[in-house]
């Protein structure tokens, strides 16, 4: 999972919200992809590192007909987030929007339609969201049981970041149907998609128990809805009503 050993060393120290640890790469062009948390050149490893697993590498050469820094980049993720999971904290699959001085997320499988959501919210309602990160977010559970929300490299391919970090208010889980209609989901029912949703290789037996603990922080921090969508914007209506009546709440 975590290595200090690279074939062609490029090791970096790395900065990511509170957690530091090190980078080593083996295309020294990757540090240019993660640029905005590295902080320098190390000459020896001192605590964590991450390097992306050579099977992984491998894989996605084999999907994709070659891998180089963009793939290295893309996979450190994973690692990353394993590493995280051992600190309480975890890269999300989904795309993170503030409004006001609350987060709120929309998780789906690519495709599906989390940025498009994110579009029509921001387009509809310009000067109450911002997008914290569009694609893989940082999440990290306090002492308090809140859950913090905050920027990571990892922002998807149209590059959508920019908010600040703020704590977790919901979750919708977007889904295509038939229908606009969103329900809000028991923590049983809403548990198998926000694990799954949490970055870890499934590998490691304590990382896949660390994604389980972190599953069921951020299931007790927020509610969560199903959001199925037949039409954008109606289904961005909805979600926007459950954001509102929920702050209401707070």
């Amino acid at each position: 999972m975590h290595s200090d050993k690279g074939p062609f060393g490029g090791l970096w120290r790395a900065r990511l919200g509170d957690f530091v640890f090190s980078y080593r790469f083996f295309y020294p062009e990757t540090a240019g992809y993660l640029s905005g948390i590295l902080t320098g050149q190390e000459t020896a490893c001192e605590g964590p590192c991450v390097a992306v697993d050579t099977r992984d590498l491998a894989l996605w050469e084999e999907k994709e007909g070659k891998a180089g820094p963009f793939a290295e980049f893309c996979l450190a993720c994973m690692p990353t987030s394993e590493l995280l999971l051992g600190h309480d904290a975890c890269i999300f699959h989904a795309a993170a929007l503030r409004r006001k001085d609350r987060a709120w997320l929309i998780a789906a499988g690519s495709g599906v339609g989390k940025t498009t959501h994110c579009r029509s919210l921001l387009s509809l309602w310009p000067e109450e969201f911002s997008v914290i990160n569009g694609d893989k977010p940082l999440l990290k559970a306090c002492p308090d049981e809140t859950v913090m929300v905050c920027p990571s490299p990892w922002n998807g391919k149209e590059g959508m970041k920019g908010a600040e970090e703020a704590p977790l208010s919901g979750i919708f889980l977007l889904s295509r149907g038939e229908e606009n209609r969103v329900v809000r989901l028991k923590k049983e029912d809403a548990a198998a998609s926000i694990f799954l949703s949490i970055f870890q290789s499934g590998r490691d037996k304590e990382s896949i128990v660390l994604a389980a603990k972190m599953a069921e922080g951020i299931l007790e921090s927020c509610p969560v809805w199903l959001l199925t969508s037949r039409d954008i914007p109606a289904s961005a209506y909805l979600a926007y009503e459950c954001i509102s009546e929920e702050e209401h709440t707070i």
